[in-house]
């Protein structure tokens, strides 16, 4: 055990000074692709000298009602042919999914916490047939003698998950606080599957056929929780970003009276803050009511006159858009101590049949794990300008499964870099070095503890635009690249792998 924490620090200490150098060089080649990719009018356009890090506001409540619904179908035909064989194999899917999500954020002077409340709704069916034929000579006719299989599976699937979860922390200063978490995840999957298979020799035998049906009901309930305490603070500075996207694309046109100053991008700041304040529908009322309240305080502050159709479609535009660009200013360290439950069962029944015999078996199984965790958080949120922002996060924690004598021990660093030029659109480039220890017993031979070590880095990139209201483009890309080393008595094996990919992602909203 001593060994393995030795080897944990040591790895971590390795990592953070990899993550350093890869981190920076990966942050320089960013920054200069983002820089050539955008135009000479989005960088030297109109621009207001304030310093996003200097914005302050305790006020914040935002809630948010989200219902999202999937639905994605599949077709997939195969054949594939050997010299003395052929296997015809075609799958008919379907997977569709329905999430009702409810959050509650809140910063206030003495407060900062969220609550959120989810009910998922998850279905999935599937049809696969396949047909085998083996001949025994590679130019048999049709009198000669062959094997032939044909299986076809119908399955599918219901799940329910509803879920609830909050975070709070509770200011005793300008920066110590104390605080508690609870994540409590309930689930109900029920599965169904028919087999039919038919087998035999022609065309001298007779098919042999048989049937199986499987039925699987699962109930699963995942609690977590924790205490906490640590010191400083996260301000959030994305109103005042959201201002100077107004007013910034206002001075672009030519439309601002006056020079802005520190003060009026605060003080619109808050409105904004104000007008989003305990709305959880959206509404064209609602809509036009924030735009009265912005553009009437841009007039009574002399910042615009009589702002015609151009003025009002400029701010109509950036309050659409300007949602997802969220900045943050501060650092703030927590230490958490946390107990979880996991609880699960699960009844199982199968019948089969042949052209012979048939039988029926039904199991049930119960699993019941707890477990105790404790973890270290560090997040630092640096504007590094009005368009970059920088982020830091590192995370060290241990769980321990007290039933099972598995010991986990993991860290985490990330840093990541966003590029917000306009209300439409962002990008951010990402590098993570991630470690975990795993030690358990064999799953053969309980008196022999297994450790597993993995070390990998990782580097992404994301870009989205959104092209309307409803409508947004995302194109992203990743890469990772680790080991995995198995150490199991007097026997190491050490496994390599490297996995990339690049995404794109079209989403539209319906309602």
């Amino acid at each position: 055990m001593t060994n393995l924490r030795c080897a944990s620090v040591s790895l971590v200490r390795a990592l953070a000074s990899s993550a350093a150098i890869a981190s920076s060089t990966a942050v320089l080649a960013f920054a200069a692709i983002l820089a050539s990719a955008v135009t000479p009018v989005d960088v030297l356009g109109y621009e207001i000298d304030y310093d996003l890090s200097r914005f302050r506001t305790t006020d914040i409540t935002r809630n948010t009602l989200v219902f999202q619904g999937e639905l994605s179908p599949s077709i997939y035909d195969a054949s594939i042919v050997n010299v003395f064989d052929r296997q015809d194999r075609s799958i008919r899917s379907i997977h569709g999914t329905g999430d009702l999500t409810f959050t509650r954020d809140v910063d206030l002077e003495r407060r900062v916490g969220s609550y959120g409340a989810e009910v998922r709704l998850l279905g999935q069916a599937s049809t696969t047939r396949s047909e085998e034929t083996t001949t025994e000579t590679d130019h048999s006719t049709s009198e000669g003698d062959f094997l032939i299989a044909d299986r076809t599976e119908r399955w599918n699937a219901v799940t329910v998950d509803a879920r609830s979860m909050s975070d709070q922390s509770f200011y005793l200063g300008d920066h110590p606080f104390v605080g508690f978490e609870y994540d409590l995840d309930y689930r109900f999957r029920t599965e169904d599957t028919e087999k039919e298979s038919a087998f035999g020799v022609h065309p001298n035998t007779d098919t042999q056929r048989s049937e199986a049906n499987i039925r699987v009901h699962r109930h699963t309930l995942d609690t977590f929780v924790a205490g906490q305490a640590g010191w400083g603070r996260i301000y959030d500075v994305s109103y005042a970003r959201k201002a100077l996207f107004i007013l910034e694309d206002l001075g672009d046109h030519g439309l601002l009276k006056r020079q802005v100053d520190p003060t009026a991008v605060e003080d619109l700041a808050n409105l904004i803050r104000e007008l989003e304040k305990g709305r959880v529908f959206d509404s064209r009322e609602k809509r036009i009511h924030d735009l009265e309240g912005i553009v009437g305080f841009l007039e009574n502050t002399g910042l615009l006159q009589n702002p015609g159709v151009e003025g009002i479609a400029i701010v109509d535009d950036n309050w659409v858009y300007a949602r997802d660009a969220y900045r943050g200013t501060g650092t703030r360290v927590t230490v958490q101590q946390g107990y979880g439950l996991h609880y699960a069962d699960q009844s199982r029944r199968t019948w089969t049949a042949s052209s012979e015999t048939s039988r029926s078996d039904e199991q049930t199984w119960v699993d019941r794990r707890h477990s105790i965790r404790t973890q270290i958080d560090f997040e630092r949120q640096q504007p590094l300008s009005q368009r970059f922002q920088l982020s830091h996060t590192a995370e060290l924690g241990r769980n321990a499964v007290l039933d099972s004598d598995t010991i986990e021990y993991w860290g985490d660093l990330r840093m990541v870099l966003g590029y917000h030029p306009n209300s439409r659109d962002y990008g951010s480039i990402t590098v993570g070095l991630e470690h975990l220890d795993h030690e358990r017993n064999d799953s053969v031979v309980e008196d022999i503890i297994v450790y597993d070590r993995e070390t990998a880095g990782s580097v992404s990139a994301t870009w989205k635009r959104l092209l309307s209201m409803r409508t947004s483009l995302s194109l992203s890309s990743y890469y990772r690249y680790g080991d995995t080393t198995t150490i199991r008595s007097e026997t190491s094996r050490t496994r390599t792998a490297g996995t990339g990919g690049f995404g794109i992602r079209f989403e539209h909203y319906v309602l």
